[in-house]
């Protein structure tokens, strides 16, 4: 499994961040792989845009999920445009 997150804000500096779980599955034995993607969640948040406080909103979103032991270690790129 593979997460993907953006945060960003709307023009009233109201903050946002969605998370995207990305899987392969496969439809039987014999079957090809598939890549499946899907919403995981998405989030109003409160505070600032840092490391450690994206970290944390990930974190609750990942163990809501119950995904924890799926996911062995997650890294915050930022890019500021």
């Amino acid at each position: 499994m593979s997460l993907t997150t953006d945060a960003w804000s709307d023009p009233d500096l109201v903050s946002f961040l969605g998370a995207t779980a990305h899987f392969i599955v496969r439809d039987g034995p014999d079957s090809q792989l598939i890549l499946r993607s899907g919403l995981l969640a998405f989030r109003h948040i409160w505070g600032s845009h840092t490391g450690e406080n994206l970290a944390r909103i990930l974190y609750k979103i990942i163990k809501g999920a119950r995904i924890e032991q799926k996911v062995y270690w997650f890294h915050i790129v930022f890019n500021i445009t």
